[in-house]
């Protein structure tokens, strides 16, 4: 038997943005040369951190297989939401996944994700789902994002200060606080809306379901004799 996590689950990846040259060595922005000139070298991205939250616990690691190796000792009779911030921006990362289920509101903008090797976990985008990036939710939370310096070389080598560590779980601590928050409204995790719309939508689907005056309504505006296979002919 299948069961559902009632779980906050948030999930984070800290990555260096970077340049590259012929030789491949890789090198920083750095002021004094022309947008033309950055827009003529190749661009990469490394992911050095990687954070873990389930409730108010979190957890680290350096390296992505230590993360794939947690999900190898996820129950296989769990299903869980898996929340991300940018879901369009972290599965560029998670490339040992193959995606068998996306659900996305235009190209490159997926917001809800499954994939074959962990089927009983759904991927799901909160920027979507709250429509505010992580500085303005923990704005409205009282929960303030914290500041680092991205233009700095980082490898999953790197020893990291504390303060790094402390900047990467105040990302799921807004998120945490955040989802904890709809539940007052939607009760459990599995009831959130995947986009800000649905907010909308939910409780004007709701009101109309429960409006037997506007099914019947509806029901009138179907011919008795409707036949969708129908085609028509030129002329009709």
């Amino acid at each position: 038997m299948s069961h559902y996590s009632a779980a906050i689950i948030t999930f984070d990846i800290e990555t260096t943005s970077f340049f590259y040259g012929e030789d491949l060595k890789p090198f920083l922005y750095r002021k004094g040369k022309s947008p033309e000139y950055w827009a003529e070298q190749s661009a990469g991205a490394l992911p050095y951190l990687w954070q873990l939250g389930i409730n108010d616990n979190y957890y680290y690691g350096r390296d992505l297989a230590e993360f794939y190796a947690a999900l190898e000792d996820f129950p296989n009779d769990l299903h869980a939401i898996f929340w991300i911030q940018s879901l369009n921006f972290e599965w560029h990362f998670l490339d040992r996944l193959h995606w068998d289920f996306v659900f996305a509101i235009s190209r490159h903008r997926p917001i809800k994700a499954t994939c074959l090797e962990f089927p009983n976990i759904e991927f799901r985008c909160t920027y979507a789902m709250i429509d505010r990036s992580l500085a303005e939710w923990g704005k409205v939370l009282g929960i303030p994002k914290l500041e680092m310096n991205y233009n700095v070389l980082r490898t999953p080598l790197t020893r990291l200060s504390k303060k790094i560590l402390t900047y990467g779980q105040r990302d799921l601590e807004i998120m945490y606080a955040g989802i904890k928050a709809e539940l007052r409204e939607y009760g459990s995790v599995w009831n959130i809306p995947l986009t800000s719309t649905g907010v909308v939508r939910q409780p004007i689907k709701k009101a109309l379901m429960d409006n037997d005056d506007y099914k019947r309504f509806i029901k009138k505006l179907i011919p008795a004799e409707y036949n969708p296979r129908k085609q028509l002919k030129p002329g009709d």
